[in-house]
């Protein structure tokens, strides 16, 4: 009996798979799947995938709960996510301390009428701005922009009383633009 010669294939030589359209005689290089999911796949030329793309259905054969539900789903499943724990935080530290308090509320803790909270802080804005009363639109912007230009922390290496200074330059110019003309 004689031994069959065995013939060496390179890695690099491809076999070539012809076009699984009937009747067509091109290389079938380009894959397309047999069903959804499925594992078996076709293989076409150029010009016959394309025409099998253009008439592909990824919703043939469900009905139209099926389709609804999955459309709705859609967004939920297959999304990668993470627990929630206090690992997981923001990098930016919030500080609300300062500019909780409503200025114009006709009670204050005590009960009182807060005339008089509202009054020292008017001063307080007054004063910082160095303005007299009626105020200007434009003096305020202007006596704002200056404020804010000096005691900048940026400027300041990071300094936190000039940091919590702008907080109330920012606070008081809110409580002065509503006195303005």
């Amino acid at each position: 009996m004689k031994k069959k010669k065995k013939v060496k294939k390179f890695p690099w030589e491809k076999k070539i798979v012809k076009c699984d359209q009937f009747e067509c005689e091109n290389e079938g290089s380009y894959q397309a799947p047999k069903s959804v999911n499925s594992e078996e796949k076709y293989n076409f030329c150029l010009e016959h995938v394309k025409a099998y793309n253009k008439r592909w259905d990824f919703f043939a054969g469900k009905s139209q709960d099926q389709i609804y539900n999955l459309l709705k789903n859609d967004q939920y499943q297959n999304k990668p996510t993470r627990p929630i724990s206090e690992r997981v935080s923001s990098k930016i530290k919030f500080d609300f301390s300062i500019g909780n308090q409503d200025f114009f509320s006709n009670k204050n803790q005590n009960g009182d009428s807060s005339e008089r909270k509202v009054n020292n802080e008017l001063s307080d804005a007054l004063s910082l701005f160095k303005l007299k009363l009626p105020i200007k639109n434009h003096q305020l912007k202007k006596k704002y922009n200056d404020l804010v230009k000096k005691n900048h922390p940026d400027l300041h290496q990071g300094d936190s009383k000039k940091e919590n200074l702008l907080k109330k330059i920012n606070i008081y110019y809110k409580v002065l633009k509503k006195i303005a003309t």
